[in-house]
């Protein structure tokens, strides 16, 4: 499935919540971690990037060079030994 497919499928059932239950505040921890991924999603979309999620570094400097982790990126000095 293609980024832009799943952004579309994210946003047209957030909307269908917000439609159904109404506005909500948002401050609501739901509210705002559901925005994070719309916008992860939206930018994804609209820069032809993709969304992978891993659970340890990439092997080798090459690798890592090419993967951007929003908010939380690796630092310049980091080892990935």
């Amino acid at each position: 499935m293609k980024v832009t497919e799943i952004e579309l499928q994210l946003r047209r059932v957030w909307n269908d919540v917000l439609t159904t239950h109404g506005p909500l505040d948002s401050h609501d921890w739901y509210v705002v971690e559901i925005s994070k991924v719309l916008q992860v999603f939206g930018h994804t979309s609209v820069s032809h990037n993709a969304v992978v999620s891993f659970l340890e570094k990439p092997m080798g400097r090459e690798r890592a060079d090419k993967v951007i982790i929003p908010v939380v990126d690796l630092p310049q000095n980091d080892s990935l030994a």
